[in-house]
């Protein structure tokens, strides 16, 4: 025994077992990390609360349900909270998202479970991700063509059959303005530079004005070109639109230009709901940041070494 032990193998071993423990509880760190991050992803159930009866009559709030708290009668009274009479000594308080930014002000709001009359889930709560003023929760009121209503009796499947069509409107404008515009800029700018550096070297001839010119023409013709081209898709971009009614049984009009995606969580399978997952994530990882940042994908700094 005393002989192993001065051989060294002991320290080793015990050096390759810290090593094994220090990378075990790493990549559980990670999982827990990746298993609490990707669940912002997952398509989380819509509620209905229904509250109790007000002097202005039934209110209802729609949301998704972020957080079951329970705060003492005592933090709540400090806080201004008016508490019904009795002798509870704790409350339970729900942190919900509503969404709606513009017309509610705030993305979350919170409510007391004794101010909740009733919790349903139903089926044609719509979920929708925008490109700006975050999410938006309601009822599918209607879809609109040029202003005009569309008429059928399945306007949910209408819906997502048009989404994929604004998403390659969308495509296709951006891949005009971002490569083949900004292409035939930077063709005016080296043909910019080019004209003064001839001019510097007293090069800048008739002939060479002349060909300048034309070519500068031609750039032209062909920013006008796709500038008419770009038009277009942002008139076929602009044409739809749904009709939104919110908690408040207020109908907003929303362009799909804006609408990113669309589900109804309460309606979905376990299958659904893992492709919805799926295709979330890949978008986080492919789509770059909006919403200055807040909102989007981490594409291309997930590109960028730390």
């Amino acid at each position: 025994m005393r002989s192993w032990v001065k051989s060294g193998s002991p320290w080793i071993w015990l050096t390759a077992a810290s090593v094994a423990i220090s990378l075990l509880a790493l990549i559980g760190i990670l999982l827990l990390l990746a298993g609490q991050g990707t669940r912002y992803f997952w398509p989380s159930p819509v509620y209905q609360f229904e509250l109790n009866q007000t002097a202005a009559g039934p209110v209802s709030v729609v949301g998704e349900l972020y957080q079951r708290q329970t705060i003492s009668r005592q933090q709540l009274q400090d806080a201004g909270v008016v508490l019904p009479p009795g002798e509870a000594q704790s409350f339970i308080r729900y942190l919900i998202k509503v969404g709606n930014r513009e017309s509610e002000g705030q993305d979350f709001r919170t409510l007391l479970a004794s101010d909740v009359s009733s919790m349903t889930t139903p089926r044609d709560l719509l979920v929708l991700e925008r490109n700006s003023n975050g999410t938006a929760y309601g009822y599918l009121a209607g879809l609109l063509e040029d202003g005009q209503p569309l008429t059928g009796s399945d306007l949910s499947q209408a819906l997502q059959q048009r989404l994929p069509q604004i998403a390659a409107l969308t495509r296709q404008a951006r891949d005009i303005q971002f490569r083949d515009m900004a292409r035939i800029n930077e063709q005016f700018e080296h043909l910019r530079l080019h004209e003064k550096s001839l001019q510097r070297e007293n090069k800048l001839d008739a002939r060479w004005q002349a060909s300048i010119r034309a070519e500068r023409q031609e750039l032209q013709r062909q920013y006008r070109q796709l500038a008419g081209k770009l038009q277009g898709l942002e008139r076929d971009r602009q044409r739809d639109a749904l009709l939104l009614r919110d908690m408040h049984g207020q109908v907003h009009t929303i362009p799909l230009s804006q609408v990113r995606d669309a589900w109804y969580p309460n309606d979905m399978s376990s299958g659904q709901k893992l492709a919805h997952w799926t295709k979330q994530v890949q978008k986080f990882l492919t789509d770059s940041p909006r919403e200055a940042n807040t909102e989007g994908g981490v594409f291309p700094r997930s590109l960028v070494p730390c």
